[in-house]
């Protein structure tokens, strides 16, 4: 597979994901390697959310990532507070089965 230099996998876009959030953008797109080819994952900015988690009410910025079938799609809600960590990830198949991850703890450990 030909990978280009700001391709990434299927985890650590949400490292670039963090980053560009950081940087103001509210719309991003990212070039994913998985399982042997390449994918598109385009992300949208559609609001703040605040919401309950097991480490506290959190203010979030709330993103969907849609693909080419439009009963496919993810929200991710990630938190400027934690440097814009994903806490919370919900993603809905065709069939309308939805898988949700949601943050149980966080641990920074920043170099000074």
């Amino acid at each position: 597979m030909a990978l280009t230099d700001d391709t990434v996998d299927k985890l650590s876009y949400q490292i670039a994901l963090m980053r560009d959030l950081a940087q103001g953008k509210r719309n991003v797109e990212y070039s994913i390697a998985d399982k042997g080819k390449l994918k598109t994952y385009r992300l949208q900015v559609v609001g703040e959310e605040k919401i309950k988690t097991a480490i506290g009410k959190l203010l979030t910025v709330k993103l969907i990532r849609n693909g080419s079938n439009p009963k496919r799609f993810s929200y991710l809600w990630c938190a400027p507070s934690l440097h814009y960590l994903p806490v919370k990830i919900e993603h809905h198949e065709p069939n309308d089965d939805v898988v949700e991850v949601n943050i149980q703890s966080a641990k920074f450990m920043l170099n000074q």
